[in-house]
This record gives C-alpha cells, sequence and structure tokens, in this order.
C-alpha cells in the first residue's frame, strides 16, 4: 500500500503539471479570469454529481476449484456535498476541498465453474453481478493556475457494501453481501469561467479499491473477491 502512494502521488504530480501546462490559455484569456470572490477569503459549500465508465480488475482468491472469471466493464454514479477552503488559506495549500459522498458502481462477472457438490458434479456458467456502495470522505487539492482550467488530485477513505449475485445453480443460499473497508485516488482537470461561477466541471481519473469481501459460495465453500475498480469520469459541481 506505501509503495503504491507513493507511485500515485508521483504519477498524480506529473500527470497534473502536464496537464497545467496544455491548458495554459493565452494571455489574453488569463485577463478575462481576474477579479476576487468570496471564495479566495470565506469556505464555500457545494453539492456535485458525477458519472463514471469503469473497468474492474480482480481475482477469486476463495476456495478450490476456483472459477474461471472475467470482468465486464461497468458505471457508476456518485453525488456529494463538500466544502471549499479559501484560496488565501494556509498558502500554498489554499483550495482545499473536502467532502462526504456516496457511489454506486454496477459491474458484471462472467464465470464458468464446475463444482462437486456430493454425489453430484454441477456445472455454473453466467453473468453476476457485482455491485458496490460507497460512503467515502475525500480530501482534494487544486493546484492554482490562474486560469480557467485547474489540475486537482484528491484521495478517500471510507466503508463499502459489496454485493456479488449468487450462483443461479447452487445447491444452497450463500450470503450474497460483505461490508468492507475502502479507499480512493482521483486525479484530473476542472474548469470554471470565472473564479465567481457558481458552476465547476472536471474530467478525471479515479482509483478505487476495497478490503477483499467474502461470500458464501452456495458450494460449501468460499469466494472471495480481490477488486480494483480504474474510472474515467466527468462531473459537475454547485457552489451555494
Amino acid at each position: 500500500m506505501r509503495l503504491f502512494i507513493r507511485s500515485f502521488a508521483t504519477i498524480a504530480l506529473a500527470t497534473a503539471t502536464f496537464i497545467g501546462s496544455v491548458a495554459a490559455p493565452t494571455n489574453d484569456a488569463q485577463a478575462q479570469y481576474t477579479g476576487k470572490s468570496t471564495a479566495d477569503y470565506f469556505p464555500t459549500w457545494y453539492v456535485g454529481m458525477r458519472g463514471s465508465i469503469n473497468t474492474l480488475r480482480g481475482s477469486d482468491l476463495g476456495t478450490s476449484p476456483l472459477p474461471e472469471t472475467d470482468y465486464d466493464p461497468g458505471f457508476a454514479l456518485g453525488a456529494s456535498v463538500g466544502v471549499n477552503m479559501p484560496r488565501a488559506f494556509f498558502q500554498p495549500l489554499g483550495g482545499l476541498s473536502f467532502e462526504a459522498e456516496i457511489s454506486r458502481y454496477w459491474q458484471k462477472i462472467d464465470n464458468n465453474r464446475i463444482d462437486f457438490f456430493f454425489p453430484l458434479m454441477i456445472a455454473s456458467e453466467g453473468e453476476r453481478d457485482f455491485d458496490v456502495t460507497a460512503y467515502m470522505l475525500n480530501a482534494y487539492w487544486k493546484i492554482p493556475t490562474n486560469t480557467m482550467f485547474t489540475p486537482y488530485i484528491g484521495g478517500g477513505i471510507g466503508t463499502a457494501d459489496v454485493q456479488l449475485q449468487s450462483d443461479p445453480v447452487a445447491p444452497m443460499v450463500g450470503d450474497d453481501e460483505d461490508t468492507v473497508a475502502a479507499w480512493q485516488a482521483m486525479v484530473g482537470l476542472s474548469f470554471e469561467e470565472d473564479p465567481r461561477s457558481l458552476t465547476q466541471w472536471h474530467l478525471g481519473y479515479r482509483y478505487f479499491t476495497t478490503d477483499d469481501p467474502e461470500f458464501d459460495d452456495g458450494f460449501g465453500g468460499k469466494t472471495i473477491i480481490e477488486n480494483d475498480i480504474h474510472s474515467v469520469e466527468a462531473g459537475v459541481r454547485f457552489r451555494f
């Protein structure tokens, strides 16, 4: 985990620096982005919404025989409420944001499995839902550019309710839900026409992972999913 955090921080800072340099507007555009607002001196609140397209990278660590598993692309929706700290607050860290977020990930798993449930040999094949509801506390740092484009990096911790649809041919009803700890990291670029704008758009990348959820597989064993979700997301925040 420490190696991942250091690696992500290095990549995120390099990406943000690159985005900031590419997104730098002309002198005319910079001249239009002038003036002060209450956001420079006072906290401002916001509500946000986002949507994303996801890929799930994972593996089944459960009891043998393990199924042959493929993970289909999925999607997610999220909503948040947060506070922007003043841009003149604790320089050079002005522009920190803190938020509470709830999000839902919808994924599909294709698995093929042959299991022995004495005295039967049972074959399982098909698509199963793998859904995650996450409750997160996040922090963002926006990198000041004095332009309409602002790179950001962020991270969050929380919990996740993970649901795996029961195998339809399992001879027993298994436990299909588990609650585990969750982490995430974000990097991207936000856009607002003016520092006084009430609307801010953003486009970015999100990495979401959890402790390994564990389920009864309905065959007398356990299904343990090691999962990482990678997302390309777009969203909007409304300040008030």
